[in-house]
């Protein structure tokens, strides 16, 4: 499923187990990402969060047009 839709990137939570996670990002050569949604400065969190999903979500391939 991942495969067909293209997904480059996998993000975790640090507060979970990331082992199955961490078993699809080797098995399918992709990058795997941790957010944190309980640090301390929510302000910079959000800005990272948001600096995470838009640099990792589209896939080396993937065309875009204006």
């Amino acid at each position: 499923e991942i495969q067909n839709h293209n997904i480059p990137s996998i993000f975790v939570q640090p507060q979970y187990s990331t082992k199955g996670a961490d078993l699809l990002a080797h098995r399918l050569n992709l990058s795997i990402y941790t957010i944190d949604p309980y640090t301390r400065d929510y302000f910079k969190n959000m800005r990272h969060i948001a600096h995470l999903l838009t640099t990792n979500m589209v896939p080396p391939h993937a065309t875009t047009t204006d």
